[in-house]
């Protein structure tokens, strides 16, 4: 892969987005869904390139304190830990890759599939079913 490829739409290479990847985080979550459009998309990879972007950007985010993280079925949450990937950034970047591709590589729907956040995210107000969003009325 080319780290120093350039976003179709202009601004980071590869290498740079790679780079600051984890600041993703301060959003909440990072969606493989994300990851796989970033890539797919925005830098136009496929194939090989394309895994090892998925890889290197799942690497990333667990480097830097990540957790994968699945949806919740308690009633509660939305989100919860997924321990199953591992804890070491490169058993995550494998298992989390090799799992996608043997579903034959597909394209995730927005918030389905996993996820990676920072552990606090799970007991964050945003993760919680009865958080109290803000009412907007809209125009008629």
């Amino acid at each position: 892969m080319n780290m120093n490829k350039v976003h179709r739409y202009g601004g980071d290479s590869i290498a740079q987005t790679l780079e600051v990847a984890h600041g993703d985080f301060r959003f909440g979550l990072v969606g493989l869904w994300g990851i796989l459009s970033m890539g797919r998309v925005g830098y136009e990879l496929t194939n090989g390139d394309l895994r090892e972007f998925v890889a290197l950007y799942v690497y990333t985010l667990i480097a830097h304190g990540g957790i994968v993280i699945e949806g919740a079925d308690d009633g509660i949450h939305y989100w919860r830990a997924a321990p199953h990937y591992g804890e070491k950034p490169e058993d995550v970047a494998h298992a989390v890759t090799a799992e996608w591709i043997a579903q034959g590589e597909p394209d995730i729907p927005g918030y389905e599939g996993i996820a990676f956040a920072l552990p606090s995210y799970l007991d964050s107000p945003e993760n919680r079913r009865d958080w109290p969003k803000p009412k907007v009325e809209l125009p008629a």
